[in-house]
């Protein structure tokens, strides 16, 4: 056993501990909320920094890889194509991103804050991105509270947590990769926080400072609109439902809704219609599940059993316990998650119009179906109290469970990016032997938690996009895929 196992297993132990003290006191205490909203609010801080902790812990062993390469250099005419010039200017970024919008995609808007921080480097980024998924579930604590900001829950910060953990599809790909975790992980922040003055007006109907707001979700709206090809026309989607519940609740609709969604809708427009989009449309039709809807439409259908069916169907059964135990007090509320939840299927649905469905993409959609679920489990003290002891017994399990997992996947993920390390180490010793023209034995991630997983790895042609950003990214001539060991032999 190595050190690092060792070091391992010891937190492993000492968790376990601290977790069995924690069963014992809320067994004491028979209560599934602490009451003081000060303990909570402590308690939710706490939390957070542990989470920042622990994701700063595994973005420190992850390393570049696939689009990482090429996005250190400023993009030039043709797909994936890119110049021999680094980053390390906002005039360069400007330059990449526009050739990026003619013959790459259309998020450039995203895409130019990938190259921002492939310029300020890696340890920068690690930084940012574990706050920024911090910032992530603060936000979907904060759509689930909506105002209700007198009555905080740690343990619904804490569920929502082991949610993201649990249910979040190629969760290392989405919040580790660099390239990955700004497009979903941030984008999907950016776009809560945007949607956010919209979900609280829904909850009072008062507004302040209605003006300056209007001008401000001008840009804001449109950043919204131009991050995501399926997850922003959700936006502007749920931004529709949230003006409608406002009209079907009487509270009038103010010039920001109106900025923000027109302002999205052109954000949207600006990225859809990018003519590399085009072009990489026609070339993805060829593909079986571009070029049979009805195929497409199966697949959507049984991928969305397996990745979010656990959560609607909690949805459903806690939506219709709310109601039964609430039906003649009204004390409840329905409306505002099923919003979320809506969001979630569009979020598939908008995907049918798509030649290509990545596991990553269903960040966004799994996102929205938790703050629809984690709606419900906020409003759990209007339940008898039986299902709030059910409810501490399950989350007391779910930490355990998550907790042995979590041991796993670090040694998982160590032991893959050791393996990528040994590829970087193996070019460098054939570097200073004087072998300009590498050979790399292919790799591939099998478990989708990791950071590594469905990444396009290099190939036999050394003028493919990937090859090319390596080679240059290492200083050789050219990387091509190979079995160099069994070529020794």
């Amino acid at each position: 056993m190595t050190r690092f196992e060792k070091n391992v297993e010891l937190i492993q132990k000492k968790w376990y501990g601290f977790l069995n003290n924690c069963i014992d006191l809320f067994r004491q205490k028979n209560s599934l909320i602490p009451q003081s909203n000060k303990i909570n609010a402590a308690l939710i801080i706490a939390i957070a920094v542990i989470i920042w902790c622990i994701m700063f812990f595994l973005n420190r062993m992850t390393v570049y890889c696939a689009d990482d390469f090429a996005y250190q250099y400023v993009f030039t005419n043709g797909s994936m194509k890119t110049t021999g010039n680094t980053v390390d200017s906002f005039r360069d970024i400007f330059d990449s991103m526009k050739a990026h919008y003619f013959y790459t995609n259309g998020r450039v808007v995203t895409h130019s804050i990938v190259q921002f921080f492939m310029w300020m480097g890696k340890p920068v980024f690690n930084i940012f991105n574990s706050a920024v998924y911090v910032i992530l579930s603060v936000l979907i604590y904060i759509h689930c509270v909506g105002t209700n900001c007198k009555k905080h829950s740690a343990l619904l910060f804490l569920a929502i947590n082991l949610g993201m953990w649990t249910f979040l599809k190629c969760r290392g790909c989405v919040t580790l990769w660099t390239t990955g975790s700004i497009n979903y992980l941030w984008t999907s922040a950016a776009r809560l926080a945007i949607l956010l003055p919209v979900r609280k007006y829904a909850d009072t109907g008062v507004c302040r400072l209605p003006v300056l707001k209007a001008a401000i979700m001008i840009p804001l709206g449109f950043f919204a609109g131009a991050t995501s090809e399926n997850m922003s026309a959700v936006f502007i989607g749920m931004t529709v439902l949230f003006m409608i519940y406002c009209k079907v609740n009487k509270y009038k609709l103010k010039a920001f809704m109106f900025t923000s969604l027109i302002s999205a809708a052109c954000g949207f427009a600006f990225m859809i219609l990018s003519p590399a989009n085009g072009l990489r449309n026609e070339h993805l039709a060829k593909d079986m599940y571009a070029s049979n809807i009805v195929y497409r439409i199966g697949v959507m259908i049984v991928h969305t059993v397996l990745n979010i069916g656990a959560i609607a169907v909690c949805f459903i059964v806690l939506s219709l316990m709310l109601y039964y135990y609430n039906r003649k007090t009204g004390n409840y509320s329905l409306s505002i998650p099923f919003i979320y939840f809506l969001g979630s299927l569009a979020g598939v649905a908008v995907m049918v119009v798509s030649p290509r469905f990545p596991g990553r993409v269903w960040f966004g959609i799994i996102v929205l179906a938790l703050i629809a679920l984690f709606s419900l489990f906020y409003q759990i003290d209007r339940l008898p109290k039986i299902f709030n002891a059910i409810a501490l017994s399950a989350l007391c399990v779910w930490i355990m469970i998550c907790a042995a997992g979590f041991s796993v996947e670090v040694r998982n993920i160590k032991a893959e990016t050791d393996l990528v390390k040994s590829r970087e180490q193996y070019i460098y010793e054939q570097k200073q032997l004087g072998n300009r023209d590498i050979e790399l034995e292919p790799f591939e991630s099998l478990e989708e938690y990791l950071p590594y997983y469905e990444h396009v790895d290099v190939k036999d042609d050394k003028d493919f996009w990937l090859n090319e950003c390596m080679a240059r990214y290492y200083g050789v001539d050219s990387i091509v895929k190979g079995y160099p060991e069994q070529k020794d032999e």
